[in-house]
């Protein structure tokens, strides 16, 4: 649409030009926009007020647009968006037009249109599209906070990395979507922006799909005195623009406090397994404990849940191994977390 209007003389949207410019998805498209539906009159409107402006104008709109869609090409070289940068009446066009198909396609119980799809289509179609192929170890678990849930298919959050309500031009962007848990969604990320220093460079984010993060991150186990906490830490410090990555996903989900509060639990739990087992001394608790390890990193693997508590028995293993024997005996007193 905004490629040909950038390219288009006619100051309104002539089917016939539309058409033969897009023989392909021009149909559908036309039709959606002759239909004298109420939640369609925005783009409507939108179409009306983009062909009413110069061809300067509509050109500067579609490069912006077009630049944008591109930004996970290549984030090593800098990547900013423009469209943020545009006029308030431009980015009104193009909230008004991306919303719309946001709001039709994933908002919408089914969507369907003549030659176009087969069957209808909405929301639980494209999640069960998602959740399956190498994405189905998560259909039971957050991929940000990791998390359980009985069905992700069912109960997550279709989620936009940056804001739609920002960048409305990613609403529907393969690489701006991704699932996540309610928690996640509305009470940590919400209405908060990636940049949130405001220096809008994707090279200082973490970008769905093309980051893995739990290869770029390491989580560090701090002891205190009242209570144990973790951190996280670049895997590689020489890594361009790794802190700046880190301090940006922890602000939007907040994860080295939501994580610092499962080690009471895993200490507990442990503490409790380990104690059942009555051993003699801290060598046959070591034993057990290497023994528990192997199995832990075998099963983490399709298990992505058990994660954080793998590198917690790592970590009491590898350097809390004597005060985590010595809260464990102790009898007739409060328990210590180490």
């Amino acid at each position: 649409m905004f490629e040909f209007a950038s390219v288009s003389k006619s100051t309104v949207f002539d089917k016939t030009e539309w058409l033969s410019f897009s023989p392909v998805n021009g149909k559908w498209i036309y039709e959606l926009y002759e239909k004298d539906a109420e939640n369609g009159k925005p783009m409507r409107q939108a179409v009306e007020r983009l062909f009413a402006m110069s061809m300067e104008e509509r050109e500067t709109i579609y490069t912006a647009i077009a630049h944008d869609m591109k930004f996970a090409e290549d984030p090593a070289n800098g990547f900013q968006f423009e469209s943020i940068g545009l006029e308030k009446g431009a980015q009104s066009v193009i909230s008004d037009f991306f919303l719309y198909f946001y709001n039709v396609v994933l908002c919408s119980a089914h969507f369907a249109l003549q030659g176009l799809t087969k069957d209808k289509f909405g929301r639980a179609d494209f999640a069960q599209e998602y959740f399956s192929g190498k994405n189905k170890k998560i259909k039971y678990i957050c991929p940000v906070c990791l998390q359980t849930t009985t069905n992700a298919e069912r109960e997550d959050d279709i989620e936009h990395y940056f804001a739609k309500a920002w960048i409305p031009c990613l609403a529907l962007h393969p690489y701006n979507l991704y699932f996540i848990c309610p928690v996640c969604n509305e009470r940590y990320k919400s209405m908060k922006r990636v940049f949130h220093d405001g220096i809008i460079d994707v090279r200082r984010v973490f970008l769905p799909y093309i980051d893995t993060i739990r290869d770029r991150v390491k989580i560090d186990f701090i002891h205190e005195e009242e209570k144990d906490r973790i951190s996280l830490a670049p895997a590689d410090e020489s890594e361009t623009y790794i802190n700046e990555k880190i301090d940006s996903f922890n602000q939007l989900f907040d994860l080295e406090n939501r994580w610092s509060g499962f080690m009471e639990y895993y200490f507990e739990t442990r503490s409790s397994l380990y104690k059942s087992l009555d051993f003699s001394d801290i060598d046959e608790l070591k034993e057990e404990m290497r023994r528990d390890l192997k199995k832990a990193a075998c099963l983490a693997v399709n298990r992505p849940e058990t994660y954080l508590e793998t590198k917690y028995l790592e970590w009491i293993y590898g350097s809390q191994l004597k005060a985590f024997y010595s809260n464990m005996v102790q009898k007739d007193r409060n328990t210590v977390v180490i």
